[in-house]
């Protein structure tokens, strides 16, 4: 293995669209791929420190 090919997806057809490129892409290199999952988080209730 030579290297990692990385990408990120947001659930957008775009980012599927590279996810499918970079996983050609890391075949053809004979590369690890990592996939990065970003998104917007839901806020968690907090409890000040007293």
């Amino acid at each position: 293995m030579s290297g990692t090919v990385t990408v990120g997806l947001d659930g957008s057809p775009e980012s599927l669209a590279a996810a499918d490129r970079a996983a050609r892409e890391a075949l053809l290199r004979t590369a690890g791929l990592r996939l990065v999952r970003a998104g917007e988080q839901q806020p968690r209730p907090c409890v000040p420190f007293a």
